[in-house]
């Protein structure tokens, strides 16, 4: 399957775990576990093109923008961790500390895309940046959706704030990424 197929695979995915369905805590935790894991992947991802592209010519803004991205992304996941370890998140479940293979799939794919090389074309880069973002706006849509799943249950009452706010940062992050690339890579980012 090429990458493009798989990117999209991967964004379908992560919609699916969005569809949580309120019959078991443990299956929530779960879910919101593997989200984190799946922005963490991106966040590592980003931060391998941000090394990578130090000293090839691309201009210094892009790679410090990669970096704050990361380091972004990185803090939204802990955050909303955080905020739920009190709850449901205390509950032992999934896999006892791996992923579920469909979730490892996802991760595998994530990480794949930062395997840019600086001899490609600068327009595989941004197709990279644009891939990333996408599943980025996957995680923000499936956070979105639990939110309000949740919320309609009456259960986990702080849950749906901290899901809809760790939604906004990545989604936020997810849309300045797409925009600042936009214009490709070689020159300056807006």
């Amino acid at each position: 399957m090429n990458m493009p197929t798989r990117v999209s695979h991967v964004r379908d995915e992560i919609e699916q775990m969005g569809s949580w369905d309120p019959s078991s805590a443990t299956d929530l935790d779960g879910t919101i576990r593997n989200l984190s894991g799946i922005s963490d992947a991106v966040g590592g991802t980003l931060r391998q093109i941000a090394r990578t592209m130090e000293g090839t010519g691309a201009h210094e803004d892009f790679a410090a923008m990669l970096h704050e991205a990361a380091g972004g992304v990185h803090h939204h996941s802990q955050d909303l961790q955080g905020h739920l370890s009190g709850g449901l998140a205390s509950h032992s479940g999934g896999t006892g500390g791996g992923w579920a293979p469909h979730v490892q799939g996802v991760i595998d794919t994530v990480h794949q895309l930062g395997g840019w090389d600086p001899g490609d074309d600068p327009e595989e880069l941004h197709n990279t940046i644009r891939d990333l973002s996408g599943v980025l706006q996957a995680v923000r849509t499936s956070y979105r959706n639990i939110a309000q799943t949740v919320a309609g249950t009456g259960a986990h009452q702080s849950y749906p704030g901290h899901l809809q706010h760790a939604a906004g940062g990545i989604g936020a992050i997810a849309d300045e990424l797409e925009e600042a690339f936009f214009d490709g890579v070689l020159r300056r980012p807006r």
